[in-house]
């Protein structure tokens, strides 16, 4: 493959530009703000154009026939591993932040946008997180008229995005402060409850049979006579992650600190060379200073001290897992 892995984003986006180029002649001439635009945008004409772009830098750098590249773009959406591999694979992710990237940094948010939205239509995190918390209260009260509209307390959980960090494709997942605890007690709750309670899931007579159009799942647990427990564990749990929540969501607004987090974490499922970053914004306040078009640098000015996440991850998991032990002590044997 001429281009490994490890590749720096700016020599594969130099490469990329020169297909577009042949491509999309006029591209070279417009200012950098109509480029940054073209690529923000999804028609179905700019849609083919990048499709083709992407085919053949794919096939310049791997060999894969262009009606191999044609045929599991067809098939599976984006899912190229079979014809090139993951290598591969993330080479055509590189590929595409090139074709529809913004800003210093190549951003790229992988979250549905309205009719005729596109994110440079919100300067910063917090103009977009606002906008989405207002469209799902409308969506909320359309579909129930009594649903009385949530106030807002910065609403980012778990966003996916990608973009250029240290001149390497990166994947990047946009969180609160508080969405950041929520995931941690998740999965804290789910190896404590493992831990105290060993259990096995048992397919059900009706498991793997045809139900409105799929395969149906349909397991209980078995925990060896302890079942109750683990479902008042389970149960438990989820309140109290909702109801925590909630609380460090309206402190944290109520009591801005404007920090921001840039921070590398690990993920099971990724290769070395797919680097993963957590991006954590204390309150909205913090959101509302990091602009899309230089995400990077934006986040490095409002940084705060990592110790500071790992002393309130440690504080939360401590206060659920108590809460957690109560309900096992109090609990029927």
């Amino acid at each position: 493959m001429a281009y490994p892995p490890e590749t720096p984003f700016s020599e594969i986006r130099a490469f990329v530009e020169a297909t577009l180029h042949r491509h999309l002649p006029d591209y070279a001439t417009w200012s950098p703000l109509t480029q940054e635009r073209w690529r923000a945008t999804q028609s179905p004409a700019q849609e083919a154009i990048k499709k083709a772009v992407l085919i053949a830098c794919l096939s310049d750098n791997t060999g894969a026939p262009p009606d191999a590249l044609r045929a599991a773009l067809a098939a599976r959406g984006h899912d190229l591993d079979a014809v090139i591999g993951a290598e591969g694979q993330h080479l055509a992710n590189t590929i595409r932040l090139v074709l529809t990237g913004v800003g210093d940094d190549y951003f790229y948010l992988n979250e549905s946008m309205g009719e005729g939205e596109q994110l440079l239509d919100f300067r910063t995190i917090g103009a977009w997180d606002r906008h989405s918390h207002h469209y799902q209260n409308e969506a909320e009260q359309r579909h129930n008229p009594a649903y009385v509209p949530r106030p807002y307390y910065g609403r980012a959980y778990a966003e996916w995005g990608r973009a250029v960090v240290g001149d390497r494709f990166s994947y990047i997942t946009l969180s609160t402060l508080a969405g950041h605890v929520l995931s941690h007690l998740e999965n804290a709750a789910h190896t404590f409850i493992n831990t105290e309670v060993p259990h096995t899931w048992e397919p059900k007579p009706d498991h793997g049979t045809r139900s409105h159009g799929g395969i149906l799942w349909s397991k209980e647990v078995n925990a060896n006579g302890r079942e109750a427990l683990y479902h008042a564990l389970t149960k438990a749990s989820h309140l109290y992650q909702q109801e925590r929540y909630a609380e460090l969501a309206k402190a944290h607004a109520l009591h801005p600190l404007g920090h921001t987090w840039l921070l590398p974490k690990t993920d099971e499922f990724s290769h070395p060379w797919e680097p993963y970053y957590d991006a954590l914004f204390s309150d909205p306040s913090a959101m509302d200073a990091v602009r899309w078009t230089a995400f990077v640098a934006d986040m490095a000015a409002y940084a705060g001290d990592p110790a500071e996440v790992e002393a309130l991850l440690a504080a939360e998991e401590a206060r659920q897992r108590a809460a957690l032990e109560a309900i096992i002590a109090n609990h029927p044997a």
